[in-house]
């Protein structure tokens, strides 16, 4: 996707209406002009639909593009769900045209999917790292023996907060939300891919640690 001057235009206020809300970039006609490869369409063949469409999926010559959930204006990719043949997720590690942080695209899409935002971050220090462990365990500890794909991702969310808080490595909490999932019986596929979404998301807000 291309990035051309969109940090700048952001910055500047970007396409903002005189009531103050921003419009998303226009999509350059030449990828409006042709189909986007079969590859990227979704197993069953259909396009996206529900949450998709309510922020502008758009299909062009290279995805379907949906608008930024972080910045409102730039475009955001979809790829084709891992897990679930009529559905997409959003290209993560590619953020938006207008440079949108990976994990601020991750964070602001979990937002706008209805979850709290945490607290701003401090700076970790070694007693912050053994307050953020301290957080983790609880955490996980909480999760059921057979947790729903649901109660994953809220813990993955909320993993991530303190992971970015103490600074700590994502291995441990990833093999331990990924095992209760095998647990759960709950598909492979689809249920890394979003808890990695999970994670990341709340690493863009670091919980907040004690003074």
């Amino acid at each position: 996707m291309a990035r051309d001057n969109g940090a700048t235009r952001k910055a500047a206020g970007g396409n903002a209406r005189p009531d103050g809300r921003v419009e998303p970039d226009p999509i350059p006609a030449e990828l409006l002009a042709d189909h986007l490869p079969g590859e990227l369409w979704a197993r069953a063949g259909v396009p996206p639909s529900g949450p998709w469409v309510l922020m502008g999926a758009t299909e062009t010559a290279v995805a379907w593009l949906v608008v930024c959930p972080a910045c409102c204006q730039g475009w955001c990719r979809l790829l084709p769900s891992p897990g679930d043949s009529y559905d997409y997720i959003l290209d993560i590690d590619q953020g938006c045209s207008c440079d949108c942080p990976p994990a601020e695209v991750a964070w602001w899409a979990l937002w706008r999917a209805g979850e709290i935002p945490p607290p701003a971050p401090v700076p970790a220090d070694e007693r912050s790292r053994r307050y953020a462990a301290g957080a983790l365990r609880r955490i996980l500890d909480a999760l059921p023996d057979r947790p729903s794909e649901h109660e994953l991702n809220r813990a993955a969310f909320a993993a991530g907060h303190w992971l970015e808080a103490g600074a700590l490595p994502t291995e441990p909490v990833a093999g331990t939300l990924l095992a209760a999932a095998a647990r759960a019986n709950l598909d492979f596929d689809t249920i890394a891919s979003k808890l990695a979404a999970a994670l990341t998301a709340g690493r863009a807000r670091p919980g907040r640690l004690p003074r």
